[in-house]
């Protein structure tokens, strides 16, 4: 016999795991962000690190994440996330502090 009820429910915890990942994900891209406008703005050793602490964070988010693909689906956010991790780790090769 089939439980629709525990499906339901499975469902549902998995809905709620992608959001709370999603928002923790969201408030990592939030910190490169920053760290980039500094690193931009002012290039030193101090945004150097910060950046690159920021850039850790996130990419640790994101192993994370691929480790649970199976069972929580990846999303469109992932991909944009990583973009936004090669983006900055570029940006860190090119300027010299």
């Amino acid at each position: 016999m089939y439980d629709y009820n525990s499906e339901k429910k499975v469902s549902h915890f998995k809905n709620q795991c992608r959001n709370q990942l999603f928002k923790v994900g969201a408030e990592f891209e939030k910190n490169v962000y920053q760290a980039q406008t500094l690193f931009s703005k002012s290039p030193s050793e101090e945004s150097k690190l910060s950046l690159l602490c920021a850039i850790g964070e996130l990419s640790g988010y994101l192993k994370v994440r691929k480790s649970l693909s199976p069972q929580v689906a990846q999303d469109l956010a992932m991909q944009k996330q990583q973009a936004i991790v090669n983006k900055a780790l570029k940006e860190l090769r090119e300027v010299e502090v």
